[in-house]
């Protein structure tokens, strides 16, 4: 540049082509991000979770983003372009024409404040989002280890719904009897269960419950209920404790006598440290309406989604709370999976219109159910790594211009008796002061934002301080490899190169 500049360049001439050059180099990154979107939803697409119809996300670019993106790129190569050109285009001739590097432009060694805080900045950034990205990865770990409140192992789900059959003369409560009774005499099953709503499932009610033996103001809301009809059988399909009383039986038919099943919370909410077992409740306020004999109480659990706070739960037989639409339960003593053409035959033979759907695993349907928590990980730590290669590569490009700056410096330390090692001592420490501060500030802001996680994680800190040293000592390890090469060559100035050079 000094040459083109001694030769009678003009300053503009010399601006546009530098500013050239970095819209080559901003066109080729834009190519590689398009690139790189179009894979994002393919992989959301791929992670989708169960669910009983069909949802696929868009994968045609949009073109307003695509617009919004090449602007912001364009944007970017002017900003982070035109500075180094305008400093490019001044450089001073004299020092530069006696192979003094030093004096190539405003920038240098001792004046590179900008690049240094770009280079912290990026730091700072990796350390947040690597830091989230653990603390959702520990958390989701946790959360697939948590007690659910019921087995997965060998178990199946599919569901059924009478209503899609058209035939409004169709009986549901003996259709479901059939389907119970014929699917559990095929080999390999052990056990098998109908119920409208299952714990994570798209399809529950709720409703208000209240004690029969207790007086209600007018404005008591009861205690509201995650609710579920089941047939007999189904505490022990999914492998729910019954702690008390017993289960359905074919003794609780439409004419008999109304009962109910309720969860542990539920029942020391009515009767704490009394025995529930044969206590009545209703669905109203005050006198009127059902009222329903507890014969049982259940294990309490997560109904809703993994990370609830104990709630109420209620479950009725379905013979006295059909419902059309019902999920089927089996548990097998072989692949569960290998067992469902056996099971459609079945379902065929019985009304040949209601269609079974919805076909997955109970380890499937957790997983399904814990999307967002796994989205969530993926995502930060993908992010998190995009971060960290920036600013390793912020890092080696920055230490890689200092040490071209002060080559000669370099090389006359060498003449003057400096060791090797002290110069690349002092070369990587620079670097790891920068990655140092980068890390400081990033443990701030991560502290910071970790307190809007403290609802959605689990078993893990938000400020978990063994995150927080395995991210810095991480980062602190890839920064100090990317400063390395650029270390290692000012280490190796030729020290009779600058001596000849003055």
């Amino acid at each position: 540049m000094a040459l083109r500049v001694a030769l009678g360049a003009g300053r503009s001439r010399v601006v546009r082509q530098l500013l050239t050059e970095s819209a080559i180099l901003a066109a080729l990154g834009g190519v590689l991000g398009l690139a790189m979107a179009s894979w994002v939803p393919l992989f959301f697409n791929r992670n989708l979770p169960p669910m009983p119809y069909r949802v696929a996300i868009q994968t045609s670019p949009d073109m307003d983003t695509v617009f919004f993106a090449v602007g912001a790129a364009l944007i970017a190569t002017l900003t982070f372009g035109l500075v180094p050109a305008l400093q490019a285009s001044k450089p001073g001739l004299a020092g530069i024409l006696k192979g003094d590097a030093g004096s190539a432009g405003g920038l240098r060694f001792g004046g590179t404040k900008l690049l240094n805080m770009v280079v912290v900045g990026m730091v700072a950034m990796a350390f947040v989002t690597l830091f989230l990205g653990g603390i959702l990865t520990a958390s989701l770990r946790n959360i697939r280890a948590m007690e659910m409140g019921f087995e997965v192992e060998d178990r199946m789900m599919a569901s059924l719904d009478v209503s899609l059959a058209g035939d409004d003369s169709l009986d549901a409560v003996a259709f479901t009897d059939e389907v119970v009774s014929r699917v559990a005499a095929l080999p390999g099953i052990t056990g098998v269960s109908l119920s409208s709503g299952i714990p994570f499932g798209l399809w529950f009610y709720t409703i208000s419950i209240f004690a029969d033996d207790r007086e209600y103001g007018p404005d008591d809301l009861g205690l509201s209920a995650w609710g579920s009809s089941v047939t007999e059988g189904y505490f022990g399909v999914l492998g729910t404790r019954l702690l008390a009383g017993r289960e359905f039986n074919s003794a609780d038919t439409p004419e008999a006598p109304g009962t109910v099943i309720l969860n542990e919370f539920a029942a020391e909410r009515f009767w704490p440290d009394e025995n529930p077992i044969g206590r009545r409740i209703r669905f109203q306020r005050v006198g009127g309406g059902t009222t329903l004999e507890v014969i049982g109480i259940a294990e309490t659990g997560p109904y809703m989604w993994v990370l609830e706070p104990p709630g109420a739960a209620i479950f009725r037989p379905l013979r006295q709370a059909s419902q059309s639409r019902t999920v089927l339960t089996i548990h097998a003593s072989v692949d569960p999976l290998s067992l469902v053409p056996q099971i459609r035959q079945v379902i065929k033979e019985i009304n040949p219109a209601v269609p079974l759907f919805d076909i997955k695993t109970a380890g499937e349907h957790v997983e399904g159910s814990l999307y967002l928590f796994r989205m969530g990980a993926e995502v930060a730590t993908a992010l998190g790594v995009m971060a960290l290669i920036l600013a390793a590569a912020g890092l080696y490009g920055v230490t890689t211009f200092r040490v071209g700056q002060r080559r000669r410096e370099m090389g006359i330390r060498l003449a003057l008796g400096a060791r090797q090692k002290s110069l690349l001592a002092h070369v990587l420490g620079g670097s790891l002061r920068l990655t140092a501060v980068g890390i400081i500030i990033g443990s701030t802001l991560a502290l910071a934002a970790s307190g809007v996680l403290t609802n959605l994680v689990f078993g893990v800190a938000p400020w978990s301080p063994v995150n927080l040293l395995t991210v810095a000592i991480g980062l602190a390890v890839v920064t100090l490899l990317a400063a390395l090469r650029p270390a290692l060559s000012a280490s190796r100035a030729d020290p009779l190169e600058s001596l000849r050079a003055d």
